[in-house]
């Protein structure tokens, strides 16, 4: 068996051999086509859930931190469950004035006595904090009530020219609420026709909870 040693740089034949093969290695690397570069992907929102807490026979579960109205009453600038039309409204930042439950016209989606009222969403300062994607000039806010009072928040957001997509403010109303205990708040993102909504429901209503709003054809 031969080992090969060090390259014997006394030797002229070898040096001149060996500072050849360097400068073809250089010369090849220098014309070497550049590696393409890859193309920056978008960035993929990340919805950070909360620590859950299970019971003793894992049937069921709630966040770790105890959370309370007022915890869902700070990320929609006062506007909390069970408040009346009037309290709504006078919680607003920009309010309509002379909002009541007799005032408000009933409600097509449902067939039991539910009332609403809609502000633009570029009207509903408190409850519109967070968005950071674009939306539609179209999109709203609409508030729903039964005479308990409020149950439903839902949120409509209608793409047009200058916003062709608006999922993205979608993500980030729904990211606000998803992670508030369920005892307190249940929110769900869906699509219908070409709107993205969120609906943020009182969790007590029970039958109503589910139901959800259907784009109608103009």
């Amino acid at each position: 068996m031969i080992e090969a040693g060090p390259p014997d740089w006394s030797r002229p034949r070898a040096g001149m051999r060996i500072a050849r093969d360097l400068l073809l290695a250089a010369a090849l690397f220098a014309t070497a086509p550049a590696l393409p570069v890859r193309a920056q992907q978008p960035a993929k929102r990340i919805l950070a859930m909360p620590a859950l807490q299970w019971d003793s026979t894992l049937s069921s579960f709630h966040t770790a931190r105890h959370q309370t109205i007022a915890d869902f009453s700070a990320l929609t600038g006062g506007v909390g469950f069970g408040m009346s039309p009037s309290e709504v409204d006078n919680a607003l930042a920009d309010p309509l004035h002379g909002v009541s439950w007799d005032s408000l016209p009933k409600s097509a989606d449902f067939t039991d006595d539910i009332r609403s009222f809609q502000l633009p969403l570029a009207r509903a300062a408190g409850l519109r904090t967070g968005i950071a994607g674009c939306t539609g000039t179209d999109s709203t806010v609409v508030l729903l009530f039964r005479r308990q009072g409020l149950f439903r928040i839902s949120y409509r957001f209608f793409p047009d020219a200058s916003c062709r997509d608006v999922s993205g403010a979608a993500s980030d109303i729904f990211a606000r609420f998803v992670g508030i205990d369920r005892s307190v708040a249940l929110a769900v993102h869906y699509r219908t026709g070409s709107a993205d909504v969120v609906d943020v429901n009182d969790p007590g209503v029970s039958y109503l909870v589910p139901i959800r709003w259907h784009a109608r054809a103009q």
